[in-house]
């Protein structure tokens, strides 16, 4: 999943597909984003599921 213009934050939150791969996605966007540490292989389900909240949230307001 890749994300733009998100002001400085991560801009790419691996799936769990990708830790499987490695590379630099898994291994050093971290570092490159100025993180403590690597994203967890949760995170873009993470991401999905409370963007799906929201906007059900959302929709019914």
């Amino acid at each position: 999943m890749y994300l733009g213009y998100t002001n400085g934050d991560v801009g790419y939150i691996p799936t769990v597909a990708a830790y499987t791969k490695g590379g630099y996605e898994v291994q050093t966007t971290h570092f490159y984003s100025n993180l403590p540490v690597a994203v967890t292989t949760d995170s873009a389900g993470r991401v999905v599921e409370l963007s799906v909240a929201l906007l059900e949230f959302l929709h019914e307001r």
